[in-house]
């Protein structure tokens, strides 16, 4: 995903379907693949066909907290479950 500029001029910040695209490509590395990848995808679908500000709230299907996919800095990247 192409990053989007931040509040300051020319610093990247995460798409804002960023944790959804991570919850798919996490989906593709479970064991669970066949029964977690379609409800992963069709969240990630609904995201990028909103509003800003009208993200979908469903939940993820891997991943335990999204917060830091979509907030740069933050170290703790690898929440799953």
């Amino acid at each position: 995903m192409v990053a989007q500029e931040g509040p300051e001029q020319g610093v990247p910040t995460p798409h804002r379907c960023n944790d959804r695209v991570e919850d798919v490509v996490q989906a593709l590395f479970t064991l669970e693949f066949s029964a977690k990848i379609k409800p992963a995808w069709s969240t990630f679908m609904k995201c990028m066909r909103s509003e800003v500000g009208q993200e979908p709230t469903d939940p993820y299907q891997v991943i335990e907290d999204g917060k830091p996919f979509l907030e740069p800095g933050t170290k703790k990247q690898r929440s799953l479950k």
